[in-house]
């Protein structure tokens, strides 16, 4: 279905997501209970809001993550020693009109959301049936609402740096400048909302770059212009980022100290345990449920069957359209890139930590489904077996504080 953008279209499609939203936030959070990390963009609007807690000078005192960007002035920039609180600043004004812990979760689903419309924006589709889907798709929109990694922010930007690309190959006739320039900013917002955005930089300049050149419809853009932009790009990314990684902490070490240990600490052996967040359904709950360790399950196999089969056959319509087939395979071993860059890290061991290989497979499964009509089938089906494994955590004694 196509897209279009008439206001009541518009209107629409926004009353209709924010319906579906409200209703799997209640849904959802009567069945699963809450957990300490899905709240760490909360951290520095606790200390901001209620003053109290500047009496904690223990663990995450208000005082120490601030940084010094500019000389001795202290600034609350991070949640965390390795996350950024560019998250809390996008909460605060729905903390300001909701103060409750389901605030943050309806923050995740507006990810999610937003996902869903860019996804809309880049294959053509109905963007409710989409935001259904995604919300079908168990780790993924659990992972939104639980979000234990604040890795929700980072996956909508992937998808959303991916459209800017698309729309700066577009526009090569009379190049804009916006959109390298929007696409430098969301890469420095993601590196500080967390250090660990720089595991899939391969994979996004790599999409960026194919988006620009390696698509069959790419138009030749003169040199001088490409360089422009390129500069453009690495200026907007590179200048705040300095800033930031400069920045120093009360303790007279500046940000780029943890950059340096997060590096120290890859490549290692991957524990196998790591594997089952893509095998096993259930595991993207572990820090919530008590799901048992398992390298796989039958359902798990059962799924990257039909996902398989949707990649395979999407590739085949395309081909039979004579459409271009590439992306389907570009962005499918993008995410198998990711996560083999996520697990070969020695900190890998939670959900959370690999999840940034899944937008580049939503990505795959976007470009493969929408070349035929019998997209809602396969995804039908894929949605239903997460959703079956949502279902059965709900009968599954909570994790352990």
């Amino acid at each position: 279905m196509t897209t279009t953008s008439s206001p009541s279209k518009i209107l629409s499609n926004a009353a209709w997501i924010s319906a579906a939203t409200l209703l799997f936030l209640w849904l959802f959070s009567t069945a699963v209970p809450f957990q300490m990390d899905e709240f760490s963009q909360f951290h520095a609007l606790a200390c901001r809001y209620y003053p109290l807690n500047s009496l904690n000078t223990f663990r995450e005192s208000c005082s120490q993550y601030e940084l010094a960007p500019f000389g001795s002035t202290f600034l609350p920039l991070r949640s965390c020693w390795h996350i950024g609180s560019i998250t809390s600043l996008l909460y605060l004004p729905l903390f300001e009109l909701w103060r409750s812990p389901y605030s943050a979760r309806l923050l995740g689903l507006l990810y999610l959301a937003a996902q869903a419309c860019i996804l809309g924006r880049l294959f053509f589709a109905d963007q409710r049936w989409i935001y259904i889907l995604l919300l079908a798709f168990m780790p993924y929109a659990f992972q939104h609402a639980v979000d234990t990694g604040t890795v929700a922010f980072q996956a909508t930007l992937i998808m959303l740096i991916i459209y800017w690309a698309r729309q700066w190959r577009k526009s090569f006739g009379r190049p804009k400048d916006r959109y390298p320039f929007l696409i430098g900013l969301a890469l420095f917002a993601s590196i500080w909302a967390k250090v660990s955005f720089l595991a899939a930089l391969p994979a996004i300049l790599a999409a960026v770059a194919w988006e620009l050149f390696a698509a069959k419809d790419s138009p030749r853009l003169p040199t001088g212009r490409f360089l422009r932009g390129l500069a453009i790009l690495a200026v907007s990314a590179a200048l705040p980022l300095h800033l930031l990684l400069s920045s120093m902490e009360h303790f007279g070490r500046p940000y780029y100290y943890y950059f340096q240990i997060k590096a120290s600490r890859w490549p290692a052996w991957p524990s196998p345990s790591v594997f089952r967040y893509f095998l096993d359904p259930s595991s993207g709950a572990h820090l919530v449920f008590r799901v048992p360790d398992r390298p796989f399950t039958w359902e798990g196999l059962a799924l990257w069957f039909l996902i398989l089969s949707a990649l395979i056959a999407g590739s085949v319509a395309l081909k039979k359209k004579k459409l271009e087939a590439s992306p389907v395979t570009v962005y499918f071993g993008l995410s198998a890139v990711t996560f083999l860059i996520l697990a070969f890290h020695r900190s890998s061991y939670a959900m959370h930590h690999t999840f940034l290989a899944y937008p580049f497979l939503v990505l795959a499964l976007g470009h493969a489904l929408a070349a035929f009509k019998r997209s809602r089938f396969f995804l039908g089906l894929d949605g239903g077996f997460y959703h079956g494994q949502c279902l059965r955590l709900c009968r599954t004694p909570p994790a352990a504080a």
